[in-house]
């Protein structure tokens, strides 16, 4: 079968579109569509690194706002003790009795207290409360009855504020330990001892102090000193009772916060 010119003609046009078509569905279409699929991957981890970088634009004031953070707790814990007050920069140091008596040596002597006995608490978790003042105000019918405007319960509410909303805050938890004495003294040694535990100037309070003889063998009766009294000279040179008295000591400590690491 013989083609004319013009036959020939439209069939090489026919077979130039077959070629092109089947070029397009077998090259370049799978190469377009790994082209959008890398463009999506392509915009993917664009916006990944985006995200990247404003967090990375970010680390200087989150470095400032950690410091900040840091050297507020600092404040916060030069108000309690640490192991470094006492022993080996730990606190294990607390545990040790004569650890902790070392510690309070410097105390004693200043006092001139006589020591009889002592004992050291171990260390335990406790609650830190917060103080203030709570307002008593007797809740009775006959208020009820008064109160028939609510101003009187607006009042109490009023004056339970401060104390209903620290109640609801959560407690802190840190370290205590108990430093109990049993001391022999003059009354002004005593109270200079207990003087001298308040220099110290951290959280360290005094839980409860009991005297045997409060007259310090004094007469209450006559105002002189009774027969067979143990004395002592005090600051002036006079001889003046002595009496025994035992001293609950709670010692307060936390742990520093670590030094932050931005590498």
């Amino acid at each position: 079968m013989k083609l004319n010119y013009r036959e020939r003609v439209v069939l090489l046009v026919l077979i130039g579109a077959v070629i092109l078509i089947a070029g397009f569905f077998g090259l370049i279409k799978p190469k377009y569509k790994d082209i959008k699929s890398n463009t999506d991957q392509r915009d993917a981890v664009q916006a990944e690194w985006d995200g990247l970088d404003e967090k990375i634009q970010q680390i200087p004031e989150l470095e400032k706002d950690i410091k900040n953070i840091k050297a507020d707790a600092d404040k916060i814990s030069a108000n309690f003790y640490t192991g470094n007050d006492f022993a080996e920069g730990t606190l294990s140091g607390f545990v040790e009795p004569y650890q902790v008596d070392k510690f309070m040596q410097e105390v004693i002597d200043k006092s001139n207290v006589k020591i009889m006995n002592l004992e050291v608490g171990k260390l335990s978790d406790a609650q830190l409360g917060y103080y203030c003042y709570t307002p008593v105000v007797p809740v009775t019918a006959i208020l009820d009855l008064a109160d028939l405007n609510n101003n009187y319960s607006m009042e109490i509410l009023r004056k339970k504020a401060e104390s209903t909303a620290l109640a609801l805050r959560p407690k802190e938890n840190l370290y205590v330990q108990q430093y109990g004495v049993n001391v022999k003294a003059t009354k002004e040694n005593l109270w200079k001892f207990m003087e001298e535990i308040n220099k110290l100037n951290k959280s360290i309070n005094i839980e409860s102090v009991q005297i045997v003889d409060t007259d310090f063998g004094v007469d209450f009766e006559t105002g002189k000193m009774k027969e067979n009294v143990e004395t002592q000279k005090d600051s002036s040179g006079k001889n003046v009772g002595v009496t025994t008295a035992t001293i609950v000591i709670n010692i307060y400590s936390v742990y520093n916060l670590d030094e932050p690491n931005f590498n």
